[in-house]
């Protein structure tokens, strides 16, 4: 990691290839301006570390999220297809879509629903369909007209529409699939949820990237993660300070412990996780369930 000056200057080096990014000064979490480049990837994407709570995040960025229009047939669908989602003719494929968004399904269904939940970012619907698979009814949000046409071409309650920024309706449960490292506020963006959508004692359920996954460190700056539209880089460590300051109480965090087939990945985990005595997850995803204060 970079000294403060090095840092700036490395971000002074990103800005004036590319205008349109713009310097993050402090931390989103715990609002700390001591930060640190940890390595530039692919030339423009800069990932840094607060010094004072560990958080990453991407810096320089641009300021929002944008999608190409037609980027549902373009690239989601094909996507899916590939991956066995979705058949040729575009029909959703329950099984496989579950074991793919299996957490999120998983630590929903453990809060024992009697109601339907909302997805908030629900994108064209797969985590929807993933608690559908288990017998959950949702209700989609999202502020993108694409993702919502073809969530609702899977005959989903999907609704383009904002009910995080101003209170429309409440819902005791909130899902947020793989989404919140896309926003460009997460802490601002779950005070708002809290405030407008859950209601009292309301439960949010949210699945993210793991940094301190072995899978990120082995696959390094070829990650696909790695991009322009993740902001944000969670462990359970910042995710769950992030709830803290929007005002939730974590009541359970997912733990996954996977073998891996390579042997050398397999050491690294046992030496980590035994040896070292890092209690963290370091294998898949983050999946928290908060409970709003």
């Amino acid at each position: 990691m970079q000294n403060r000056e090095d840092t700036r200057k490395i971000w002074a080096e990103l800005v004036a290839k590319d205008s349109f990014l713009q310097v993050i000064d402090s931390c989103a979490i715990c609002e700390s301006n001591e930060i640190s480049a940890i390595r530039v990837f692919r030339d423009t994407l800069c990932l840094n570390r607060c010094l004072g709570c560990g958080f990453v995040f991407l810096g320089p960025r641009r300021a929002d999220n944008i999608y190409q229009p037609g980027h549902v047939r373009k690239h989601y669908i094909p996507s899916s297809i590939q991956r066995g989602m979705l058949t040729a003719d575009e029909e959703p494929v329950l099984e496989v879509i579950y074991s793919r968004y299996r957490k999120i399904a998983d630590l929903t269904a453990s809060l024992s629903p009697s109601e339907p939940v909302a997805d908030i970012g629900c994108g064209m619907g797969l985590s929807m369909l993933a608690l559908k698979h288990l017998g959950i009814e949702s209700v989609g949000y999202d502020v993108n007209s694409e993702f919502v046409e073809q969530a609702n071409k899977f005959n989903l309650d999907a609704r383009l529409e904002d009910i995080v920024s101003r209170s429309v309706r409440r819902y005791a449960i909130v899902t947020l699939s793989s989404m919140i490292e896309h926003l460009t506020d997460p802490v601002g963006f779950l005070r708002a949820l809290r405030i407008n959508t859950l209601r009292n004692g309301g439960h949010v359920v949210i699945t993210a990237p793991n940094v301190l996954s072995v899978d990120f460190v082995r696959d390094g700056g070829q990650i696909a993660n790695i991009n322009g539209n993740h902001f944000w880089y969670f462990s359970n460590k910042t995710l769950t300070l992030a709830l803290d300051r929007a005002g939730y109480d974590v009541v359970r965090v997912h733990r996954e412990r996977r073998s891996f087939h390579d042997p050398v990945m397999a050491n690294a985990q046992d030496f980590l996780e035994g040896f070292l005595g890092i209690d963290d997850n370091l294998t898949g995803g983050i999946g928290i369930v908060a409970r709003a204060r």
